[in-house]
């Protein structure tokens, strides 16, 4: 630069030869916060779809969860009743049959009172009525 401007004084020729520089830092800086900020929206996004997924997840958990207690209840109860079934094998005796029968149908099935009734179909009447916990 001085041989092509004689009359320019030494800082003047570094300040010359320096705003190259700085043009080429200042575009540089351009181009990396636009990168930056290409990654931040990039890493916002895939928060966003994470959070949806964990979402998803968790209401798929609690379902899962809400039919396995309703499983488990009914697996209890069909157990109780086939312990129930398994008492008129037994025995003979009516009486004792049902109340046993209503003592394993209330232990079993956590109930606090339990009945039993039969049906006669020919005088369209109700007999023999037993009943726990009333």
């Amino acid at each position: 630069m001085r041989l092509a401007y004689p009359s320019m004084s030494l800082g003047e020729v570094i300040l010359a030869g320096l705003i190259p520089i700085s043009v080429a830092g200042m575009l540089i800086n351009r181009h990396l916060r636009q990168e930056s900020q290409q990654r931040e929206a990039l890493i916002r996004e895939q928060i966003t779809v994470v959070e949806s997924r964990h979402e998803e997840l968790r209401a798929a958990y609690l379902e899962q969860e809400q039919t396995r207690v309703e499983l488990r209840r009914k697996v209890t109860q069909l157990t109780a009743l086939h312990q129930a079934g398994l008492l008129f094998s037994a025995t003979l005796d009516r009486d004792t049959l049902l109340e046993r029968v209503l003592e394993t149908l209330t232990r079993d099935l956590h109930y606090d009172r339990a009945m039993v009734s039969m049906f006669d179909p020919l005088r369209a009447v109700i007999r023999h009525v037993r009943v726990i916990g009333a």
